[in-house]
């Protein structure tokens, strides 16, 4: 029987390590979502950081950014779908510039997927925090 596929909140740290290198675990999760085994979901103020990210640290044009962001394999979801669990995210993590990412989860009732070890320490009855290397190894037995 085949079970649905999984949807997790990517974080900005994973999106940037896939783009940095293909080859890595993040890269293989990007592989593993264009293959239809997940869904990767995230928010404009991702995109946001993502943008100064590459553009700081890559040395990428806006028409670079604008074309990889076209081809990454994310559901990019509106600020408006995820504000009301705001308060309810900044009680469950003390990083603020996190609050959005976390927000976002509980909003669409999925795990996140994320290289800060913060996260793990939220609990939060049904979420699924998820490590890399935990989620590609899930994905691996699909």
């Amino acid at each position: 029987m085949k079970t649905s596929k999984p949807s997790v909140v990517i974080d900005t740290n994973i999106v940037f390590s896939a783009l940095y290198d293909l080859r890595s675990k993040a890269g293989r999760l990007l592989f593993f979502a264009i293959e239809d085994r997940i869904e990767l979901i995230a928010s404009r103020y991702i995109k946001e950081e993502l943008e100064r990210n590459l553009k700081d640290k890559l040395g990428y044009t806006d028409e670079e950014f604008k074309e990889t962001v076209k081809a990454l394999p994310i559901r990019w979801i509106e600020d408006e779908r995820y504000l009301k669990e705001m308060d309810k995210a900044a009680k469950l993590i003390a990083h603020k510039r996190d609050v959005p990412i976390l927000a976002l989860a509980l909003s669409m009732k999925c795990g996140v997927v994320s290289g800060d070890e913060h996260f793990l320490k939220v609990e939060y009855k049904g979420l699924k925090l998820w490590k890399l290397t935990e989620l590609i190894a899930s994905l691996e037995e699909i």
